[in-house]
């Protein structure tokens, strides 16, 4: 057995079937498993490898984050066609990437039952990691309610000036306005502030007060 770098103890050692050494989640190798390593590259790429696989499956994976950390890009799905992105990248160049129909939105796939997330068509960072899937489709749209009428928004997240902007039409000149809100996200109340901004859901209540001259 070659001598290789053990990654519970940082140093190298010759391996053998009483090493105790636990994943980084705590649990016990098991039976039969001599060792694991957790690699993970740039593009957030997570392999375990066990040892007592054969030795060709642990250089195979060790190739693929080396890869992956020199072209400084990772390959995504949008739409179920492949694409190579750069890692980080931005929405605005994911619906570049994607030809993203103008009008659609494109949503980022998500484990379990939990709702896709939608992307932001912006210049903000997102980090992305190796297989990652996209879809486009339409916007959804969110229900709230500014003083006590009905809006629909379709971003998941609304700014102060986008509140009062939809509570007074046209907006009084030189005025100065308070902004609270209840029933956000996670049963969240508060009050939002110039340059603020807060996510959203369906049945948010926004109540907007003039309180002055600026």
């Amino acid at each position: 057995m070659a001598t290789i770098l053990c990654g519970a103890v940082k140093k190298n050692c010759r391996l053998g079937p009483g090493c105790r050494y636990l994943t980084p989640r705590g649990r016990r190798l098991p039976p039969g498993c001599i060792c694991r390593f957790w690699l993970k590259g740039r593009g957030g790429l997570r392999v375990s490898i066990c040892m007592a696989d054969e030795e060709t499956k642990y250089q195979k994976e060790i190739t693929m984050v080396k890869e992956v950390e020199h072209r400084g890009s990772v390959r995504i799905h949008i739409d179920q066609q492949p694409y190579e992105s750069p890692n980080p990248t931005t929405g605005e160049a994911l619906y570049e990437l994607g030809n993203v129909k103008p009008g659609m939105e494109l949503y980022r796939e998500v484990a379990g039952n939990r709702e896709d997330k939608p992307t932001p068509k912006n210049s903000e960072h997102i980090r992305l990691t190796e297989n990652e899937h996209f879809h486009s489709g339409e916007p959804h749209k969110f229900t709230i309610i500014v003083n006590a009428r009905k809006k629909t928004v379709i971003s998941e997240e609304v700014t102060f000036e986008e509140i009062v902007a939809l509570a007074f039409d046209p907006i009084p000149p030189n005025s100065l306005f308070t902004v609270t809100y209840t029933g956000g996200v996670h049963h969240k109340e508060g009050t939002l502030k110039p340059g603020q901004k807060v996510e959203i859901k369906d049945g948010m209540e926004f109540n907007v007060t003039e309180t002055g001259q600026s």
